[in-house]
């Protein structure tokens, strides 16, 4: 008799289980979903755990998250959950490449139009300008230079995805700086726009671009009544990123200036090229060591006798986050 009763408590357990089983599995009762299937999701459990990965099915109860890094699948209950942070998950779909998959917005100068992280800073020395962006969501970010410890410019970016992998970016800008003839009075010297396309994710990408930037003319004869004029000059350029290591990428870019100063023998007057390795060390610090090829001319009539000027170029990033 006491042999029977327990048995009859172990099939009242097993039948306690695999019901709670298949409630959790039914997914054609009315429920509310939490999670947007296959987007990318930073989770972080009551019990320390933390888990990066696509949800590829949720239920009333659990959802299932898909580690790209590992290919393995985990079933998580919701009950547990501490915090959820959603990731940019368009631009992760090489992350078996390396253990990690953070990257900048940058090649040298030149911006890709990948999207942003939400709520990072992050702050990068080209030379003395200091670049500092705060990324309102992952289409818009906020951006100001510091030239010197000066705040100097500040601008207005945005991101946007027009099918998998290929993304819109653009961005408006304006410089402003203290002046010696009234005491809190500023000049802008310089104001701009640029738009971009960019093929590619983290890892690998190319991105075409194209912008005008509005120079101030400062040696012309002005009055109290007269403005300054502006000199719009247009420029072109073109990037290209891979990475090819865990800790190292490699960039090219270069810019075309077709109007950057009157010269009437050729149609093309300057063109920047650079060439750099980046060395990633680590999620929150990136270094940038390369250089630049300037060619100041006709660029219809290069021969070997053209005067090609180097410049090097090293650069710092810093996330803040």
């Amino acid at each position: 008799m006491l042999k029977n009763f327990h048995y009859l408590i172990l099939i009242f357990l097993s039948l306690c289980f695999f019901n709670g089983k298949a409630q959790d599995t039914l997914s054609n009762g009315p429920f509310t979903p939490q999670f947007e299937l296959g987007k990318y999701y930073q989770i972080s459990m009551v019990y320390g755990s933390e888990y990066r990965g696509e949800v590829v099915e949720e239920t009333k109860l659990a959802f299932v998250l898909l580690d790209k890094r590992s290919n393995l699948r985990h079933r998580l209950y919701k009950s547990d959950i501490k915090e959820v942070k959603p990731i940019n998950a368009q631009i992760k779909n090489n992350i078996a490449r390396f253990d990690d998959d953070y990257y900048s917005n940058y090649y040298m100068l030149v911006e890709n139009a990948l999207p942003y992280e939400e709520g990072s800073v992050s702050a990068t020395c080209h030379y003395f300008i200091e670049n500092v962006n705060y990324a309102l969501s992952e289409n818009w970010c906020l951006s100001m230079n510091v030239l010197l410890f000066l705040p100097s410019s500040i601008g207005v970016k945005c991101s946007y995805e027009i099918q998998k992998d290929l993304y819109f970016g653009a961005n408006i800008y304006v410089w402003a700086l203290p002046t010696n003839n009234t005491v809190g009075a500023y000049s802008i010297p310089l104001m701009g726009a640029g738009a971009r396309v960019t093929k590619g994710d983290n890892n690998t990408n190319f991105t075409l671009g194209a912008g005008v930037m509005a120079i101030k003319n400062f040696d012309q004869v002005h009055t109290a009544m007269q403005q300054y004029d502006y000199t719009p000059v247009y420029y072109l350029n073109f990037a290209y990123t891979s990475r090819f290591a865990k800790h190292a990428a490699w960039n090219i870019e270069n810019f075309l200036f077709p109007q950057a100063f009157s010269n009437p023998r050729g149609s093309v007057n300057l063109n920047l090229t650079g060439l750099s390795l980046k060395w990633i060390r680590n999620e929150n610090i990136q270094w940038n060591f390369g250089c630049y090829g300037m060619y100041l001319g006709d660029l219809t009539k290069l021969n070997t006798n053209s005067k090609i000027i180097p410049i090097p170029y090293l650069s710092y990033t810093q996330f803040l986050d």
